[in-house]
């Protein structure tokens, strides 16, 4: 990953990495629907926008609507 720039799109390993996380735990979102990806052959992507709703929708502070953070 490019430090400089952050990628559209991710493999599992690279979202694990962005988000400080183990790569299973990405694959457990995924197969459990709560991160969006794509299936590719034997391999995933996911788009950087579905991190950041993942990450949105496990917030600590439901006070705030997803309108006042965008």
């Amino acid at each position: 990953m490019n430090p400089e720039r952050t990628p559209d799109i991710f493999t599992p390993d690279q979202a694990a990495a962005y988000l400080q996380l183990d790569r299973e735990t990405i694959y457990r979102y995924i197969w459990s629907g709560q991160l969006l990806a794509s299936k590719f052959g034997r391999s995933y992507r996911v788009p950087k926008r579905a991190i950041d709703l993942l990450l949105w929708s496990t917030r600590t502070r439901p006070d705030i609507t997803l309108r006042e953070y965008t």
